[in-house]
């Protein structure tokens, strides 16, 4: 293809006015995600040379507990604040939410103390049945961690609605910034009790300065409301909530229910390299994760204008830029699995057949597109959770049945099963609801093609 070719083509790609804002934006986000993810990776990298694989499985396995007991006290809020707020300020009912925040917030709070003590209380219980102890004066620190990561969910997903997208993705940068700074000048004196200190320290900084943020600093919530004659009350943000709520439960049991499971049928050094592992694979979905930051915003004003057309044209374009920018991520982690896990210690080399099945699922996620965004923003919170807890089923199904059987290789096949299943449905979903395709149609018919050669 000649060069003049070539120009045609990218000139028509972004010929329309929301491919050119979404790549813009999209752009600003990758870096910020770039810079996120790398920071993400040298805080792990450090933390694991400082506490060996031994001590990663200790870590990742009160950390999940923590990640599920903040989901518990969210309530699913996050989740509904990112699809009301982008069409409140679509329509400049800045009033509007900012009320939305406050109530979400509140109810967050009260639901995140009620979660935190009962955790507490039964910590010793929940040790004692998985015959782990020692590990409950490390969970009770943690557990200080639970409210402001709730509050830290409410405000990115918030940000992001109002197109804050920088604030948004700041909020998440800072934990790993932090926790470097608690590798160097605590883990050394306190080991894995120091980086828990640490942690706390982190996320309670920054939903404090978030909060902050969002009631004095954000110019566009001080912008004069449109009038308007609905209400809004707490029926309203619990009917989408409640179902996301679900959605948000079953997501983090994809992610956490194998490292948990692991702790009862394999040694800690062991659940170490499958976390690593997981963190690692979760890379590759940085770039979809970029182009989702933006396409909240105007996936929601498509749905609220009813551009159906406009919607899967763009949708489309995005999925393609991601898969086009995550395919040498994808190759590279592949072909050198090994040396990448090595990077984390030579106790973790091991893992690298791990990455390789955890990457599987990661790829069909990006190629499929954004279909979970869609799902939640264009009101279909039901079919969303319903795909997590089909996913859920599956992940603790097949975790029951190989861990016991082969070890931690079962958990990497269970979670990169359930990642293709829950995708493939959701894309069927998709479809069905809003006869929206998001595999673009280079894909479709390179697919074609094969199918006929």
């Amino acid at each position: 293809m000649s060069a003049t070719k070539i120009q045609n083509k990218v000139k028509s790609f972004l010929g329309d006015a929301h491919t050119r804002d979404m790549t813009k934006w999209a752009s600003i986000s990758f870096v910020f995600k770039i810079g996120s993810t790398l920071l993400q990776f040298l805080f792990i990298l450090l933390l694991s040379r400082a506490l060996k694989a031994d001590g990663m499985g200790k870590y990742s396995y009160c950390l999940n507990i923590i990640l599920i007991a903040s989901i518990l006290g969210n309530l699913g809020i996050d989740k509904a604040l990112l699809r009301f707020i982008p069409v409140y300020s679509a329509d400049n009912y800045w009033k509007r939410a900012r009320r939305v925040f406050s109530m979400g917030s509140l109810v967050s709070l009260t639901a995140g103390l009620t979660v935190s003590v009962l955790l507490w209380f039964l910590s010793d219980w929940i040790f004692e049945a998985l015959e782990r102890e020692a590990l409950g004066e490390y969970l009770r620190w943690f557990i200080i961690s639970v409210v402001p990561l709730a509050f830290i969910a409410n405000l990115t997903e918030s940000f992001k609605g109002l197109k804050m997208i920088t604030t948004s993705l700041m909020l998440r940068s800072l934990v790993p910034v932090i926790g470097i700074l608690g590798v160097f000048f605590i883990v050394p004196d306190w080991g894995l009790l120091g980086i828990i200190w640490t942690y706390d320290f982190a996320v309670v900084l920054i939903a404090l300065g978030g909060l902050l943020m969002w009631y004095f600093g954000s110019e566009k919530l001080k912008r004069p409301s449109a009038k308007t004659t609905d209400t809004f009350g707490l029926n309203h943000l619990f009917k989408s909530s409640i179902p996301l709520y679900g959605l948000a439960i079953f997501h983090q049991i994809n992610v956490s229910v194998p490292i948990i499971l692991l702790g009862v049928w394999v040694t800690d050094d062991k659940t170490g390299q499958f976390f690593n592992a997981q963190k690692v694979a979760m890379m590759t979905s940085l770039f979809l994760i970029a182009f989702n930051t933006i396409l909240a915003s105007k996936v929601g004003h498509f749905f609220a204008k009813g551009q159906v057309f406009t919607l899967e044209k763009t949708v489309q374009k995005a999925t393609f830029l991601v898969s086009i920018l995550a395919a040498p991520l994808f190759v590279f982690l592949f072909i050198f699995s090994n040396f990448t896990m090595s990077l984390f210690g030579d106790d973790f080399t091991e893992g690298g057949i791990l990455l390789r099945v955890l990457l599987l699922g990661k790829f069909v996620n990006v190629m499929l597109g954004p279909v979970g965004l869609l799902l939640i923003i264009g009101g279909r919170e039901k079919l969303m959770r319903n795909t997590a807890m089909f996913s859920s089923i599956i992940i603790i199904s097949v975790n029951l049945i190989l861990l016991p059987r082969i070890g931690v290789m079962g958990a990497a096949i269970a979670s990169s099963v359930a990642d293709i299943a829950q995708n493939l449905l959701a894309a069927y979903f998709v479809f069905r609801e809003f006869k929206v395709i998001t595999i673009p149609k280079l894909f479709r018919s390179r697919l074609s093609s094969g199918d006929n050669e």
